[in-house]
């Protein structure tokens, strides 16, 4: 796909790169993450940040590290500058500090440095209050405390919290990641499953199937297999068929890192076939 149109046009590179990731092709990811037509550019870290802790896919630490210290240098005026879209009036560059802390917060949190994370959190919580983005701050930090509970152990209270977030965010920064929430959403959705409803894991993972965000995709992997075991679950064979050969054909061309996951889901996906 990135051969057929030839093009250093960033929004057109974004999308058409999420689909490696998709597709379980990691290592053509990173190739291209290391080959970026037009050179690489703060937002391709904070799409790095946003794959690498987004809970989609096996994280890559050393990556992690060396993107952290790029966006720690980042300049936010520059962000701006060279968005995915031209930018919306109301996405300031403060906007475009706030989601460079948040990235910075998130990548310290999962790389298990959380004194210093936490003090990243106390200086976005110390920002003053951007009015148009609706409650992008306040649920931002809450999904930042949320991750850092979930990774204590804490998985509870973590709950607690991803259930207070109300995703209440103007249009216009929604094709931000930070925005979209994806990592908060798909960690509800798999707390709530481990908790044993259901009923919410199904419609919470649902919505990713049926979302037009490029964030959200990369979630649909580990979606299609949830909704396949919740499916087989309940007795409902047709759609846990469905879904598990969704999976299958999405990675049909994965790396070796998709294949023993593949070969469960298959295996799972055939027992059922066989009974029909």
């Amino acid at each position: 796909m990135l051969d057929a149109r030839p093009s250093h046009e960033a929004l057109l590179l974004m999308l058409a790169v999420n689909l490696y990731q998709v597709r379980g092709q990691q290592q053509q990811f990173l190739r291209f993450l290391d080959n970026i037509p037009g050179g690489r550019t703060a937002l391709w870290d904070l799409l790095e940040a946003f794959v690498w802790t987004s809970g989609a896919v096996t994280p890559d630490t050393v990556r992690m590290r060396l993107v952290l210290d790029r966006l720690r240098r980042a300049d936010p005026a520059e962000i701006r500058r060279d968005n995915w879209v031209p930018a919306y009036e109301d996405l300031t560059v403060q906007f475009h500090g706030f989601e460079r802390d948040y990235n910075v917060a998130l990548l310290l949190i999962h790389l298990g440095r959380v004194a210093e994370a936490r003090a990243v959190i106390t200086s976005l919580k110390a920002m003053g209050r951007m009015e148009f983005l609706g409650n992008l701050q306040e649920d931002a930090i809450k999904s930042l405390e949320a991750e850092m509970l979930f990774r204590d152990g804490d998985l509870n209270q973590a709950l607690t919290v991803l259930r207070a977030i109300t995703y209440d965010v103007s249009h216009g920064a929604t094709y931000h990641a930070i925005a979209d929430a994806s990592r908060s959403r798909f960690l509800r959705a798999e707390l709530e499953l481990a908790r044993g409803d259901t009923s919410v894991a199904k419609g919470l993972h649902r919505g990713f199937d049926e979302s037009w965000s490029p964030w959200d995709m990369y979630h649909r992997p580990v979606v299609y297999q949830r909704l396949g075991e919740i499916a087989e679950a309940e007795g409902r064979v047709t759609d846990a068929i469905t879904q598990y050969s969704r999976l299958l054909d999405l990675w049909r061309d994965g790396d070796a890192a998709t294949v023993a996951t593949r070969d469960k889901v298959k295996q799972r996906r055939d027992a059922l076939q066989s009974r029909r």
